[in-house]
């Protein structure tokens, strides 16, 4: 047995960031990946109605349950809080804060009445099992990129992380090619060295040089990654923005190969690669 829809008032999901705080769209303005936003939603539920209507005697066996999903990285993050507790007037106010660097690409906000309790299957249809859902909210989907393509950077300080004190870092975790490249890789940029301040100005000499020293580094380093890493390269498997299928693209647009003819290269003649990516990606070109 399921609630009855007019005994819970769903409400629209909020979004703060950067002391700004709006009605969720379908495009989160100012985001970036080392951005820490807080989602909520209010619900309004008849306590009484909706329990009657699901045959559950007792409100502490139900919750107001906020999700929030992010496939490209995998992560979910859920707040509760039990309905009774909203029938004796606390807050019913439901508040995901997901930490920053775990969300990317984009994600999805629901809330739900969920049953909390211990029962035994019954011939009446009423909820039993624990985490049953009773109601749910329509999914939000919320778009935190760009269309135009970002590579996932955070600005951070390395000391804090225990890094040496090098202008940059990459992070490549992923088990699979078909793994999601927004969730599994990651620029770190050292915000205690001089180079981090440069390589998020918009313009300059200066900056454009760095740039291209850090398109090629980091193009270098994932190809080498996926080269000396246990890897299928079968590209049947890789869907659009998967690491297979950017890393792909990214040889293609750049060096004019497949994936596995720059891992075939990276693996026999490195220097050869070195000279390929500059030439590929217009190695201080701009500098004069």
């Amino acid at each position: 047995m399921s609630v009855r829809g007019d005994a819970v008032q769903w409400g629209a999901w909020w979004v703060e960031l950067d002391g700004r705080r709006e009605l969720v769209s379908d495009r989160l303005k100012g985001w970036d990946y080392s951005s820490r936003a807080r989602f909520e939603i209010q619900p309004t539920v008849d306590v009484a109605s909706a329990l009657r209507s699901a045959g559950i005697a007792d409100s502490s066996d139900v919750a107001l349950l906020g999700l929030l999903d992010c496939r490209a990285t995998g992560e979910r993050f859920a707040v509760k809080i039990a309905l009774s507790d909203v029938e004796m007037g606390l807050p019913n106010l439901l508040v995901v804060e997901p930490p920053a660097g775990s969300l990317a690409d984009a994600i999805e906000l629901s809330a739900h009445l969920v049953f909390t309790g211990v029962s035994e299957p019954n011939p009446d249809g009423r909820a039993w099992r624990p985490s049953s859902r009773l109601a749910s909210s329509s999914v939000t989907r919320l778009r935190l990129e760009g269309d135009g393509t970002r590579f996932p950077t955070e600005g951070v300080a390395f000391s804090v992380l225990g890094l040496d004190p090098a202008a940059w870092t990459l992070q490549f975790t992923p088990d699979d090619l078909a793994d999601s490249f927004l969730g599994h890789v990651r620029l770190l940029l050292n915000t205690e060295h001089p180079a981090a301040a440069l390589l998020l100005a918009s313009d300059g000499p200066v900056t454009s040089a760095l740039h291209s020293v850090l398109t090629v580094d980091v193009s270098r380093q994932m190809f080498s990654s996926v080269a000396h890493g246990e890897f299928e390269l079968d590209p049947s498997g890789w869907s659009d923005g998967s690491v297979g299928h950017t890393l792909d693209t990214l040889a293609q647009v750049a060096l004019s190969m497949d994936l596995a003819s720059v891992v075939t290269m990276a693996r026999r003649d490195p220097l050869l690669l070195e000279r390929k990516l500059q030439v590929g990606f217009d190695f201080l070109r701009g500098v004069s």
